[in-house]
């Protein structure tokens, strides 16, 4: 069983126009995901061998991937998002993935590991603030790569990692 659990904030944004760049200090987000996945031939595949350097797998080995997840996503502005005159959003979103994982074995100290999930989620986002407040339901798709690169002696080990963790919302500017 895998579990990821990933929390970001950020603040402070630029917009690029026609006119130039315009600056957005007050702007931030507060984004929080949890992300569990099954992995179906555990026997054989080892996903801490390769994201986490914590075993070795000594044969290459692969496995089916199904798992759910579930995010949280803060926006909030002192001016008005995009085109209306909310400045505040809230976003909750739950739903389902599956992939596939695999680790290739390169001779006795090296593997490569990849791992790709997509999936779909059900949410709802509320924009308020401004005097008024929506609500609207959506269905977004996901999408999770990962890579690692290890180099993994008896008592140590150095390794490279790409973890990416991507959902595509899509807003009106009503």
């Amino acid at each position: 069983f895998i579990a990821d659990l990933y929390i970001q904030r950020y603040k402070g944004f630029y917009e690029e126009t026609k006119q130039g760049i315009k600056l957005h200090p007050d702007m931030r987000i507060n984004h929080c995901s949890i992300h569990g996945h099954y992995i179906f031939n555990h026997k054989r595949y080892s996903h801490r061998a390769s994201f986490g350097l914590a075993e070795k797998q000594v044969r290459s080995a692969g496995s089916w991937l199904a798992g759910a997840q579930a995010y949280l996503m803060n926006l909030q502005s002192d001016e008005p998002l995009r085109k209306s005159v909310h400045n505040r959003s809230r976003s909750y979103h739950v739903g389902v993935n599956g992939g596939y994982a695999h680790t290739w074995v390169l001779g006795r100290w090296w593997n490569i590991g990849t791992m790709f999930t997509a999936g779909v989620v059900l949410g709802q986002e509320r924009f308020s603030g401004g005097g008024s407040s929506s609500t609207s339901f959506v269905v977004y798709p996901t999408v999770a790569p990962r890579l690692s690169c290890t180099y993994d002696r008896n008592n140590w080990a150095l390794g490279f990692s790409f973890i990416g963790n991507m959902i595509f919302m899509a807003h009106d500017d009503k």
